[in-house]
């Protein structure tokens, strides 16, 4: 294993070293950067040597590359939506920056797409939205994908684990929360109630874009979409008119606390008629260190310590498009990503509660609560555009997407738990704890078969339609195994049915309504069906039914407006529902849950429903622009656990009446039920000042407050809520060579807390300490071929923790990203 170690570190300092000394200078090139006048990237903007053929397409990120030996000549820049530009140079000029002014587009003038979130008419919707595109990932934190979102409004990043995190979007998360991937849906039909570690097998070095939709957006994509939605797209390239060969290396080294070392390749082909993308991404976390100042007694090691966490993470991922005609093309997208196995390094943590309970021994150990995670995503889309009458555009996708949730776990002996110290002096070691030589080990695969269908048409130069139908067709495999120290094997009963099928339908409408040239409607309407069908083992079982299928409908609706009280500031309002039909771990699912309860099967459930209304100002100007939103969310026949008034044994057992656990080998029996209604009430904000052309400085704030309302009139807080949090930044760039970006991560004080969270022993009933995590960010781009970005973080090296996370920040650490493409 310490060869192992050594050679991936040699591997890294050499690739490291290599790309200090691939430095080097494109005679007779032109490159530069096309920005809106708000330094929003454009991408497939058009650079074109005036009177010649030449020219070259802006990549994903904004950034272009010309290659041309005789000056002077003029370049004409231009992209749909702005006025053109030309430029003259007289000599070869390297890390141009062009701003482009918009083009308010007449009536005449519409624009075609066939994104479901794109108004040909307006540029922005009125949708709430949070974009992260490549120049703002080039900014921020690498350490894993849901890291890009932090601090986002209307965001909020909760972590168990390191290199993993579960994304909240207007104070909810889980399977609230639709992840979609390059359009198509990522969530399996077994996506359960709490937080997930999905997004932890997307390679952050394959992303292009996010895209957040804050509040639901069952409209557009159906199920999950109860709270918002995020969709990925992974790199791809775009046609150029000559023909381009490129690549890009990235390292990454982390000093202090996760050890993290990265390599990323990235490759890429691009003619007139052919666009290439291959990319590949290996990943190494070895340890996690804590500031000085946390509380290590509140944990227990794992491994021997808190900083041994040795784990991986691969990845694979290709982008392909070739034009067929001049109005059609077909695009392939190919994504493979793994974690081979990771700990669950929050159920080390022996927890507040302890102290306030008596409880002296933890329930459990966790020898891993990843094994594997794994994401398999192929997808082939036809794009054609007729520009008929009847249709401007068509897009059809076929997709089939594999996610792998494998487990692992191994409880302790009994009477050998550890015991919770609280003296200082004392320090667990291994010695203190035997754990069993008995090992779980789960399989539980979701095998989604995808269709979508995207359709443009023109009804009136005011009045657009977008139609469309969306197909997902899922074949789950669930699988347990018991394994002893002998190699005897036993396969007890699986989490969900083996074989099941979820499948998940619908039909959408979508009409943009410029009304004039202020006033903007938009209404949608989507009819979805669902089918189940569930391979229960019998009457007899633990699970205690026969097989069973069944189908369900649901319409969903929408409404927004947008009103423009100036060229450059508009009042935006959405008014729109959501709904998450019952899956497959709602209906199904048994086993021991939360430590002290043993969940069982309910086939009578009925989709939960949500109604979202919010208003909004956006104003983008020259030196300040600025986005704020107050909306209110309510949901109604939500889903939740509740107790049945058994207790059982940890086989679900019967063993006497009660809902109160007396000692570890004691359930609480709950199943899914629903019941009652929550409301949660926020406001996002996000600003920015533009000093002057070097310095800018930025602001995010998000405030989310929920109720419990029960059919009795009482209330009390909603579980993991997220406190007030946001970012601070200041933005100072010197030409194209540096830039420095000091910024201050903060969250307020989470006092308002649920009773779950109060008998949850990784939360204090006190609830969350408020936290000032200050950073710098420092990027240096010698060339269009260098680049060097510094991340320091914690640098205060502070003890501070996310709400509702078990696990505190690491302490200060430092990350560096050197990147050479050519």
């Amino acid at each position: 294993m310490h060869t192992i170690k050594t050679a991936k570190s040699f591997l890294f300092i050499w690739l490291f070293v290599c790309s200090l000394l691939s430095y080097s200078t494109v005679n007779a090139q032109i490159t530069g950067f096309v920005s809106s006048e708000s330094d929003i990237a454009i991408d497939r903007a058009h650079i074109a040597v005036i009177g010649t053929d030449v020219g070259t397409v802006t990549d994903d990120n904004g950034f272009f590359k010309l290659d041309w030996k005789v000056f002077p000549i003029r370049v004409r820049i231009t992209s749909l939506g702005f006025k053109p530009q030309v430029i003259v140079f007289d000599q070869p000029e390297y890390s141009l920056k062009i701003k482009l002014k918009e083009d308010l587009l007449g009536l005449g003038e519409v624009t075609v797409s066939t994104d479901r979130f794109y108004s040909p008419y307006n540029r922005e919707r009125s949708i709430a939205k949070t974009t992260i595109d490549g120049v703002l990932i080039k900014k921020k934190s690498t350490t894993n994908a849901v890291d890009l979102l932090r601090a986002e409004p209307g965001v909020f990043v909760q972590q168990s684990s390191a290199g993993q995190g579960s994304v909240y979007i207007r104070g909810r998360a889980g399977r609230d929360v639709l992840y979609l991937f390059n359009g198509l849906r990522m969530n399996p039909a077994f996506v359960r109630s709490g937080q997930n570690q999905y997004f932890g097998a997307i390679d952050p070095f394959a992303i292009k874009q996010l895209d957040v939709f804050r509040g639901p957006v069952s409209v557009y994509y159906g199920s999950d979409a109860l709270s918002g939605g995020i969709n990925v797209s992974t790199n791809s390239k775009s046609f150029t008119t000559v023909e381009t060969v490129g690549a890009s290396f990235n390292s990454v080294a982390n000093f202090g606390g996760t050890g993290e070392k990265t390599m990323n390749g990235q490759f890429s082909y691009q003619n007139s008629t052919l666009a290439l993308e291959f990319g590949a991404t290996g990943r190494d976390f070895s340890t996690y260190n804590l500031p000085g100042s946390s509380d290590q007694r509140l944990l227990f090691p794992y491994d021997e310590s808190l900083e041994e966490l040795d784990y991986n993470f691969y990845s694979l991922n290709f982008a392909g498009k070739v034009k067929l005609k001049a109005n059609n093309d077909i695009s392939v997208n190919s994504y493979y990503g793994i974690i081979p196995e990771a700990a669950r390094i929050d159920r080390m943590t022996l927890g507040y509660s302890f102290l306030e309970n008596n409880v002296t021994r933890p329930v459990s150990a966790y020898e891993s609560n990843t094994d594997p995670l794994e994401f398999f995503a192929q997808s082939i889309s036809y794009n054609w555009y007729p520009k008929t009458e009847l249709v401007n555009s068509f897009k059809v996708r076929f997709g089939y997407h594999r996610l792998r949730d494998g487990r692992k776990t191994r409880d302790f002996l009994p009477g050998f738990e550890p015991f919770f110290i609280l003296n200082p002096s004392s320090i667990l070691s291994s010695n203190d704890f035997v754990v069993s030589d008995t090992s779980q080990v789960e399989n539980n695969i979701s095998n989604q078969y995808l269709l979508a269908i995207d359709a443009e048409s023109n009804l009136s130069q005011t009045l657009i339609l977008k139609w469309g139908a969306d197909l997902s067709y899922d074949f789950i495999t669930s699988t347990r195994e018991i394994r002893d120290k002998s190699g005897s094997i036993s396969n007890p009963l699986p989490r969900y049915p083996n074989g099941s099928v979820y499948i998940q339908s619908g039909i959408f409408a979508h009409l943009d309504h410029q009304v004039s040239k202020r006033l903007h409607f938009e209404y949608g309407v989507r009819y979805s069906y669902f089918y189940v069908d569930l391979p229960f083992e019998g009457v007899s079982s633990l699970r205690k039914f026969d097989p069973y299928d069944n189908d369900l409908d649901q319409l969903t609706a929408s409404f927004s407006a947008a009103l423009g009280l100036s060229r450059k500031t508009s009042l935006l309002f959405n008014l729109n529902n959501g709904f998450r039909a019952p899956n497959i771990a709602d209906l199904s699912e048994v086993g021991i849950r939360r430590t002290d309860e043993f969940q069982i099967a309910n086939i009578g459930l009925k989709p939960e429903k949500s109604i979202n209304l919010d208003f909004g100002i956006r104003h983008s100007g020259e030196v300040f622009s600025t986005e704020i939103y107050a909306f209110w969310l309510y949901y109604f026949d939500r889903i939740r656990r509740t107790p049945t008034g058994n207790l059982v044994d940890e086989n679900g057992q019967f063993i006497r009446r009660g809902v109160t656990s007396n000692s570890a080998s004691e359930f609480v029996e709950v199943y899914s039920v629903n019941e009652d209604a929550l409301e949660i009430l926020g406001i996002e904000y996000v600003g920015r000042i533009r000093i002057s052309d070097e310095l800018n400085t930025g602001l995010t704030f998000t405030y989310n407050r929920g109720a419990l309302l029960y059919e009795s009139g009482a209330r009390e807080p909603v579980d993991r809520i997220p406190p007030a949090n946001g970012l601070f930044y200041i933005d100072y760039k010197h030409n194209s060579f540096l830039q420095i970006r000091p910024q201050i991560r903060y969250a307020l004080d989470q006092r308002r807390i649920s009773l779950a969270e109060i008998n949850d022993r990784r939360i204090s009933p006190d609830g969350t300490d408020g936290f000032i995590n200050y950073q710098l960010v420092v990027n240096l781009k010698f060339n269009y071929n260098l680049n060097f970005k510094l991340i320091a973080d914690n640098l205060a090296n502070s003890s501070y923790r996310e709400h509702a996370s078990a696990l505190d920040g690491l302490r200060r650490n430092l990350s560096i990203t050197a990147s050479y493409t050519f």
